[in-house]
């Protein structure tokens, strides 16, 4: 079987992962989620930006800001960036118009709350496979494309998809109505876009194209317009872009395609707030929150040890701590002196490394000078959704750079092996829940595995189409293991050698593994009672009786 059709078969099984498993649990009234559904159903059913007659019919829930209208008269608002509800417009509008001619129609006044919640648990559903699950896992087909031009070796580019999109909490949060994993999606796209235009251009801005010029502008806005936080990414962006499109032609499309984003983001705060030029933190309903954001600026202050500790090293949640192939992107920190390629194209290789890298040291620093830094119930650090794909560059570069320096099968099992270990502690936790409390210090062996013993599986296609039971979680989890395995075995070599390639990453990824298998000294056991708590809401597949 040759290199095509071992990429394909691996393609096949990362978008059966993306497409067939549903973690939904509605009883958690997940703010981060509803916040965002919420206000994608008042665009389309009541033509506001304001979340009062949502809230009346679905009832409450936390992450809104209650604004005054004057009077003694207030408002709710949805404090996330607008990107998603945007998104989600054009998708529940069909599904509606769908329904409709089953002659299923919103619920009005008169409608129970068992009718009330069917439907948002179909427009949860709908909003996450159409704007979540699908594009998500298209991207990650496309982040292959792209990394070739990184390294020609399938192994060690396919453990950085694998890495990516089964071993961060990319796959989580690309199973929720939220923002983190299209943030990832926005800043690696809009960087490669202009890093391809770059060299197509060959640095002469004469050369670069008005069209991509505005696609460009387009994504380097988006961070922005999904996470307020993305702002420094689109900085970053926005200054690299205009290094290209700085001829009065295509920086009028650069800049058309960031005002685009611009002009949305402005909407969105006016029709919410009351004025283009505020947000909505300082008017947060839950009073330890707007008491957090009116600290320092906004909230933030300067970067905390304690932050920047848990942030990228805890072993439960942290970047690296929790996902071991992402030490790869941050020792590519020496990738662009390993860069290969001759003048020009290994300037541009450098820059875009460089630029991957400082990306995602700004976002880390801001994160870790906020009062809300930990992020509440999460699967890893949500507010660094950005930073898996960016550090897909450097680590793949890494491991090229040093491959061609010699033991390149030495590199392959390592790639291999972290890419599996990262499966285990992040990725197969994902394929259960996507939000758990901070209590949880290890939630592989604390939530994952106590759950697959007791027989709970999420909501998955199968049982969408009436067909109960486990085992359409495990074919799910068998496609994510297969595409593992595809993964070290990609590369060439006699059978011999990929078996001991593949023994190689068995064991990396045994190792890095266990830590993952054992509580912090000193550290309580918070795993039964948050398993209760699951048990208690647990709507999905349970065992037959």
């Amino acid at each position: 079987m040759g290199d095509g059709a071992w990429i394909r078969v691996f393609r096949g099984l990362l978008l059966l992962v993306y497409l067939s498993v549903f973690p939904y649990l509605p009883a958690l009234n997940n703010p981060n989620e509803n916040t965002r559904i919420y206000l994608t159903m008042a665009l389309v059913d009541h033509g506001t930006f304001r979340l009062d007659p949502v809230v009346k019919r679905f009832g409450w829930t936390n992450d809104m800001a209650r604004v005054p209208d004057g009077e003694g008269a207030s408002h709710y608002a949805a404090v996330k960036g607008p990107f998603m509800a945007y998104l989600g417009v054009p998708i529940y509008a069909v599904q509606r118009g769908v329904l409709a001619l089953a002659g299923q129609r919103p619920p009005g006044p008169e409608a129970t709350a068992d009718e009330a919640a069917a439907w948002l648990r179909k427009t949860a559903l709908v909003l996450q496979f159409f704007g979540v699950h699908l594009p998500c896992g298209l991207f990650l087909l496309l982040l292959e494309q792209r990394l070739r031009r990184w390294s020609r070796d399938p192994t060690l580019r396919l453990s950085a998809v694998a890495a990516v999109g089964l071993g961060t909490n990319y796959l989580a949060y690309s199973f929720s109505f939220v923002s983190h994993a299209w943030s990832a999606v926005a800043a690696f796209l809009a960087l490669d876009t202009i890093a391809r235009e770059r060299l197509r251009a060959r640095g002469d801005p004469r050369r670069a194209s008005a069209r991509t010029a505005l696609g460009a502008g387009l994504l380097a806005s988006l961070p922005t317009l999904l996470e307020y936080q993305g702002l420094c990414l689109s900085l970053v962006l926005g200054i690299y872009g205009i290094s290209l499109f700085r001829r009065p032609r295509t920086l009028a499309a650069f800049g058309a395609g960031v005002n685009l984003g611009v002009l949305g983001l402005l909407l969105f705060q006016r029709g919410s707030f009351g004025s283009p030029w505020r947000t909505g933190v300082l008017y947060m309903e839950t009073a330890a929150f707007r008491a957090a954001w009116h600290e320092g600026f906004l909230g933030f202050s300067w970067p905390r040890s304690e932050a920047l500790q848990g942030l990228l090293l805890d072993g439960g949640y942290g970047l690296f701590g929790a996902s071991p192939w992402l030490w790869l992107g941050l020792a590519g920190a020496a990738a662009p002196g390993l860069a290969w390629g001759s003048g020009r194209v290994r300037r541009e290789r450098q820059l875009q490394l460089s630029l991957a890298l400082l990306m995602c040291g700004l976002l880390t620093l801001l994160i870790a000078s906020g009062n809300m830094w930990r992020g509440g119930w999460t699967i890893g650090p949500r507010y660094l959704g950005a930073a898996p794909a960016l550090l897909a560059l450097p680590g793949v570069a890494l491991a090229e750079g040093l491959a061609r320096r010699g033991g390149r099968e030495a590199m392959r099992a390592l790639c291999g092996g972290l890419a599996l270990a990262s499966f285990a502690r992040m990725g197969l936790v994902s394929l259960f829940v996507v939000t758990l409390p901070e209590s949880i210090e290890r939630p592989l062996v604390q939530v994952a595995l106590p759950l697959l013993r007791e027989g709970l599986f999420p909501l998955h296609g199968a049982e969408l189409l009436g067909l109960r039971g486990g085992w359409g979680w495990y074919g799910t989890a068998g496609a994510a293991v297969g595409a593992l395995g595809l993964m070290v075995m990609a590369s060439e070599g006699s059978w011999r050698r990929r078996g001991a390639r593949g023994v190689g990453a068995l064991l990396v990824g045994a190792v890095m593994t266990a830590p993952g298998l054992r509580l912090p000294p000193g550290k309580r056991d918070a795993g039964p009672e948050v398993r209760a708590m699951l048990r208690s809401v647990w709507a999905p597949v349970r065992p037959p009786r």
